[in-house]
């Protein structure tokens, strides 16, 4: 399945399959976003997205555990919901279970860590439509509602009648393109406005307990680390160190947030740094043993073996594709 639709301006629809998570990244509108798989295995997605001046809504299926990195969309205030009640995630640091609701901080960025069976709901509004839906529900406004949470259990019931109604819209978007003109967006995002605010005014904050809150502070620290230092292939102490935790906190970490153990993790990240490197040079004149010895690679066959599994395709053949 593949269909894109521009239906005037400002008002667009994008319905489209993906079998590589860079492609996916680019057709996000308005999004930022940088991707590394840590599952092997084909890359699977379906991206839902219908949005205009006021309002995005995207519904996202991903078919592997990746890490997030990125920004929402600017200048709109964006939430998030899981479509399914015993779905989780691991974001910006807090575990997201399927009765919460998340809300991204204005010029926060993203981080997050989903399974494979991902599938979300993320919705952008603009400040003034929000602020309006706060004003005719008598309520305060959205910072004071938030008081400083991202993430927020919320009411059943409320939380039930939200993914009903987001549920709805996927459907229609889904099955008649025509929908999509900017006086329906425009009556959408009033109702989504106000269903979210709503939602928010009836929930408690979801606070982790301290020994995940450990954790995810653990992993960030480390993954700074691996940035910093895309060539080295670093020893589980040197990660303690960094981390400030011990050997069986940083497992635990590890194979709690991402399903695999650090030194299987680092491997992952390592080979995704070369992906990407690879995708942006010029199949002409490069070649994958001179990309792969920069970043620390030297053991080409291993690392072949290793791209493979990883990704579906051989490194040469991700050269290729960078035509």
């Amino acid at each position: 399945m593949s269909s894109e639709q521009t239906i005037g301006e400002p008002a667009y629809l994008i319905h489209r399959r993906f079998g590589d998570f860079d492609e996916f990244c680019e057709n996000a509108v308005k999004w930022d976003l940088d991707y590394r798989q840590v599952e092997r295995g084909d890359f699977t997605s379906e991206l839902l997205m219908a949005g205009s001046s006021q309002i995005q809504f995207a519904h996202v299926r991903l078919g592997r555990r990746l890490i997030q990195q990125g920004a929402a969309p600017a200048g709109m205030r964006t939430f998030g919901l899981l479509t399914a009640r015993d779905s989780h995630i691991f974001w910006r640091g807090q575990h997201v279970m399927g009765d919460d609701l998340f809300l991204f901080p204005v010029g926060g960025e993203l981080n997050s860590v989903t399974q494979s069976d991902f599938d979300a709901f993320a919705l952008s509004l603009t400040e003034d439509i929000v602020a309006d839906a706060c004003h005719s529900l008598e309520l305060p406004a959205l910072d004071e509602l938030q008081k400083g949470d991202e993430v927020f259990r919320v009411d059943a019931q409320e939380l039930a009648r939200l993914r009903q109604f987001l549920t709805r819209i996927s459907k229609s978007l889904t099955n008649d393109a025509g929908v999509v003109t900017s006086g329906w967006l425009g009556q959408v995002a009033d109702e989504l406005a106000r269903s979210l605010v709503l939602a928010l005014s009836r929930r408690q904050a979801a606070r982790e307990p301290r020994r995940f809150r450990r954790r995810a502070q653990a992993l960030r620290l480390v993954g700074a680390y691996l940035s910093e230092t895309p060539t080295q292939s670093p020893r589980l102490g040197d990660l303690c160190e960094v981390a400030n935790v011990s050997e069986r906190t940083l497992e635990y970490a590890f194979r709690e947030h991402y399903g695999m153990t650090p030194k299987s993790f680092i491997n992952a990240y390592r080979l995704n740094s070369l992906r990407k490197a690879l995708l942006l040079a010029d199949p002409a004149t490069s070649k994958v043993y001179v990309a792969a010895q920069a970043l620390g690679f030297w053991h080409l066959s291993q690392l072949s073996a290793d791209y493979r599994a990883l990704f579906g395709e051989s490194p040469s053949s991700t050269l290729q594709r960078s035509a």
